[in-house]
């Protein structure tokens, strides 16, 4: 059990590691028939913007990296 260990590595690889577990993480839900999958996704996507969002603007990089949480989801 316990918390799972933040990825390390280069950028690229960081990134990597998380869209994947994201992926992972919808499949098990809709494996288990989970009823709120869709309240899942919108919740990463509101920290993801929420995050963004707290400084001064959202920068171009942030966008990205949202949409990149976004297909990792399956969110449009």
């Amino acid at each position: 059990g316990g918390m799972p260990s933040p990825p390390t590595g280069k950028s690229e690889e960081i990134d990597e590691k998380v869209l994947t577990s994201l992926e992972q993480a919808v499949a098990i839900l809709q494996q288990k028939r989970i009823d709120d999958v869709e309240g899942f996704k919108a919740l990463i996507v509101e920290a993801c913007n929420k995050v963004a969002e707290a400084s001064k603007g959202v920068a171009p990089a942030e966008t990205e990296a949202i949409g990149k949480v976004k297909s990792a989801l399956g969110v449009s």
